[in-house]
């Protein structure tokens, strides 16, 4: 018998629970299958059991047929096939969904073959899946310990992502020092979130001997490939003035990459904004930053009661108090009071938002006029100028209504990236109203 014959029979023992036992093809009785099997009968009668059971064994019709009716050792040995490519396209998620299956269906041999696997040829698949059962409970009770062990090995063997999540696992645990070789090894591998991880622990001395100029090496390397939190990490260092040679619009540069996405970062590029630290004094950008690094809890209510405490009666609060008054109370004309004060500490946003009470319909003493010549002074700089323009000429808001004029200064703004002058564009786009109707630059818009 060749070595081959015999690695066919061996499989086709362990995993279709019945072979042919050797008999000449005269004498023989006929194979008899499983009660939950294909019959075999009239395959093998009268043939040579073994070449029989290889030639069952190799043909995928009938392992399909097993599998699908309910054996749970075929469906073990097609799992195989799946996650090796013998005769079928590799499919691993294939193959875990027919191995958990047949688990399920009460094959005992999946879990040691993958363990030997695992341990012996430092297979990670066989990790993995054994991980992914143990972790989810698949076929088998969950065993957090298990997972562990076999998230191990797959990251012993060198498996990048296998390396972060075992290291995040005792980074949660509090095992820093445990924790930072492995986001080491895995950031090396090029796991950008492990590498801010492991920035993080130097810099911080977490379980490590703390290296501030090597942490923010590893942290700025997460920056850049588009990393959240490092991106903010990078902006807040730079503004505390750790990083000599480095200024606060680079920090900006930082937390606007961030700050859709990450709330902290949003509320510290709303600070900049208000403070003109690394960029131009910008209240309306400043308040939106912050709304979007609001969320309901105390450390908001904190964060928001400082920075008034911090301003006093400064602009920024009256800049406030007017949108208060104009957006919640509807009162025009109070808002402007306080946005004309605003104006008159040099914030441009103060006059914008003054112009724009002056044309409100509720405004008992309205002024077109002197509001657009306010907006037009301020459009070069503002690109809310620009789009209260566009509503001004939209509607006939203290100049002659104008549509090619109206249509003119909204663009300016949709090329500013200006949130509301995006959505009424989109609007536009989505009605065919003063452009031609396109739903594809609407979604894109």
């Amino acid at each position: 018998m060749t070595k081959n014959t015999k690695y066919i029979k061996s499989l086709f023992v362990a995993f279709c629970g019945f072979a042919c036992l050797p008999a000449s093809a005269q004498d023989r009785p006929c194979c008899k299958a499983g009660a939950d099997s294909l019959t075999v009968d009239s395959v093998c009668c009268g043939k040579d059991s073994v070449s029989c059971a290889a030639e069952i064994t190799d043909s995928l019709s009938w392992l399909i047929a097993q599998a699908d009716s309910g054996n749970a050792d075929a469906m073990g040995q097609l799992a195989r096939r799946y996650e090796i490519g013998d005769g079928v396209e590799p499919d691993s998620l294939k193959a875990v969904q027919l191995y958990v299956e047949a688990i399920k269906h009460g094959n005992a041999g999946v879990i040691p073959m993958h363990d030997k696997l695992a341990r012996e040829q430092h297979s990670v698949f066989s990790a993995l899946f054994l991980h992914d059962i143990y972790t989810y409970g698949k076929g088998v009770r969950r065993n957090f310990a298990n997972a562990a062990e076999y998230l191990k090995i797959a990251a012993e063997a060198g498996h990048a992502e296998s390396m972060f999540s075992y290291a995040l696992g005792l980074y949660n645990n509090k095992k820093y020092d445990e924790a930072a070789p492995w986001f080491k090894k895995a950031a090396e591998s090029g796991n950008v979130s492990a590498a801010y991880l492991y920035g993080h622990q130097v810099y911080q001395g977490m379980g490590v001997a703390q290296d501030k100029t090597e942490g923010i090496k590893y942290i700025e390397e997460a920056a850049k490939k588009d990393h959240n939190v490092a991106n903010y990490e990078m902006g807040r260092i730079i503004l505390g003035g750790e990083l000599s040679g480095r200024d606060a619009t680079e920090a900006v540069a930082f937390l606007e990459k961030a700050a859709p996405a990450y709330r902290q970062a949003a509320w510290l590029l709303g600070i900049c904004c208000k403070d003109g630290r690394g960029t131009s004094v910008d209240y309306d950008r400043a308040v939106h930053w912050m709304v979007v690094s609001f969320d309901d809890g105390k450390a908001t209510r904190e964060k928001i009661q400082k920075m008034l405490a911090d301003d006093g009666d400064g602009p920024f609060t009256q800049y406030l108090r007017g949108l208060y008054r104009l957006n919640i109370d509807r009162r025009p004309e109070e808002a402007q009071a306080w946005f004309e004060q605003v104006a008159k500490a040099g914030i441009a946003d103060g006059e914008v938002m003054a112009a724009l009470c002056m044309v409100d319909t509720l405004n008992a003493m309205p002024d077109g006029k002197k509001a657009v010549k306010a907006l037009q002074k301020n459009a070069a700089e503002k690109v809310q100028a620009r789009y209260f323009l566009y509503r001004c000429y939209d509607n006939g808001w203290g100049v002659k209504a104008d549509k090619s004029q109206a249509m003119e200064w909204l663009t300016q703004a949709v090329e500013s990236g200006y949130g509301p002058a995006l959505c009424e564009m989109a609007d536009k786009y989505m009605e065919g109203d003063d452009v031609g109707q396109d739903y594809t630059k609407a979604a894109e818009l």
